[in-house]
């Protein structure tokens, strides 16, 4: 028991709560403090930096993605045909000042608003240093006579595959004793032809002016109010308001960048977009219109009909223009001829050819134009024949293709598109056009070469 006793009387008594022998930490030194400092990044921080690096490498996977898109894009782009006969604007000397992209280059005019570029060649057209598609012209006249056609993208010759297969080059085949002259502007309306004649065709000296138009006049007018939101004044119906506008819009829009900071910056960063081919696909696809268009019904006629008075004022302020050509033409002694354009709804028969082609034009009026209806051909004859009736009162020789039987009869594909002829209904209309041309000259007892 001693033993025992002794025994535990001599072993250190342990701590009842912690279970070992307590111990006592003196303060932390200056060393320890700067090794604190020293240490590692705590875990959260390296988090943090880790989660940067990856939006970093996130990021530049994305550009590298895009920039692949891009060049894909732009790759299968260059493959893609380009319209011949896309349009592009461009000052009066030359310099581009428009965002669309195209082989025909259109410059600023001071009398007709625009006109062609002077000296172009393409694989498909060639325009001379007057600005007229198809060989130079020598300003002074020569021994041959002079005839000129003016008009617009018809007598200019869109949809030809080559000088040689516009309008104009019809007649001159079949008139080789005259020397024709193609003066067709793309998009022009009767009073930018007249303008036109008058500030410069005239001082050629012509002995014919041969004008082949209407259908612009008409189409533009019906369908103004559509692409621009309100239907034309009387006043607007004088001008190509339609081309005016987009240069208005050009304008205003350089105002407010050099005049407005969110304007700079938005109009910088749309170019920047406007560049990039990946972005309109993606647009494209975003914002695709809805082609499946349940066919619409035919409110053309009954919104504005035929006997409208908008009707009437087209008619009347065509017709006042078509008056001055005669005055001017009488006063410089030339002939005189108006041809009115036909469209592919005045022919009676419709190859299947043509029948697509309508079938595609009825489409982009129901997306682009929702009050377009069939009768839309019914109202452009209905125009044309309110202003023959007009003119032939007025003593002016008139020329409605679209009731002449070798062109509303024909069995063959004669149309490019709804509005412009192809080869073969070049050569029909130019046979037409020469015929009507011998029996002017018949009854002015002179040969078709003079």
């Amino acid at each position: 028991m001693d033993d025992l006793q002794g025994n535990f009387s001599t072993q250190p008594c342990s701590s009842p709560i912690l279970g070992r022998e307590t111990t006592k930490h003196s303060p932390p030194g200056v060393g320890e403090i700067q090794r604190g400092l020293n240490s590692p990044i705590p875990h959260k921080s390296r988090s943090i930096s880790e989660w940067f690096l990856r939006g970093i490498l996130l990021l530049a996977g994305l550009l590298v993605g895009f920039v692949c898109v891009e060049v894909f894009f732009r790759v299968r782009e260059s493959k893609v045909e380009i319209n011949p006969y896309a349009l592009c604007f461009y000052t009066h000397n030359g310099q581009r000042i428009s965002t669309a992209e195209g082989p025909l280059k259109l410059a600023i005019s001071p009398f007709t608003l625009y006109k062609n570029l002077p000296n172009q060649k393409t694989e498909t057209f060639t325009i001379n240093s007057l600005g007229f598609r198809g060989p130079e012209v020598d300003p002074v006249r020569g021994p041959k006579p002079r005839a000129i056609m003016v008009g617009g993208s018809a007598v200019f010759g869109l949809g030809a595959h080559s000088d040689m297969e516009t309008l104009v080059a019809c007649l001159q085949r079949r008139n080789s004793g005259a020397e024709w002259i193609n003066a067709g502007v793309c998009g022009f309306l009767a009073g930018q032809e007249l303008a036109y004649t008058v500030t410069e065709l005239i001082d050629l000296q012509p002995d014919l002016i041969v004008v082949y138009d209407g259908w612009n006049d008409f189409f533009g007018a019906w369908f103004h109010k559509y692409a621009l939101g309100h239907q034309k004044t009387r006043e607007e119906l004088r001008s190509n308001l339609f081309v005016l506008t987009q240069i208005e819009t050009e304008l205003l829009a350089n105002y407010k960048s050099q005049t407005q900071i969110s304007s700079a910056t938005a109009r910088f960063f749309g170019a920047l977009l406007h560049r990039s081919r990946a972005y309109s696909e993606i647009r494209k696809s975003l914002f695709k219109p809805n082609n499946a268009v349940p066919p619409i019904p035919d409110r053309t006629a009954e919104t504005i009909p035929p006997s409208s008075d908008y009707l009437q004022d087209l008619v009347d302020v065509y017709t006042g223009i078509i008056l001055k050509f005669r005055d001017l033409c009488r006063a410089r002694n030339v002939v005189f001829l108006l041809v009115f354009q036909p469209d592919l709804g005045q022919k009676q028969f419709h190859t299947e050819e043509e029948k697509q082609i309508v079938l595609h034009m009825e489409t982009f009026l129901r997306e682009n134009y929702s009050d377009y209806g069939n009768d839309f051909h019914i109202l452009y004859g209905e125009f044309i024949k309110r202003s023959a009736n007009v003119l032939e009162q007025q003593g002016i020789s008139v020329l409605n293709v679209g009731d002449i039987s070798p062109f509303s009869e024909s069995q063959n594909t004669v149309f490019e598109d709804i509005v412009h002829t192809n080869p073969t209904g070049n050569e029909l209309i130019s046979g037409i056009i020469f015929n009507r041309l011998k029996e002017i000259r018949a009854r002015t007892g002179t040969s078709p070469d003079e």
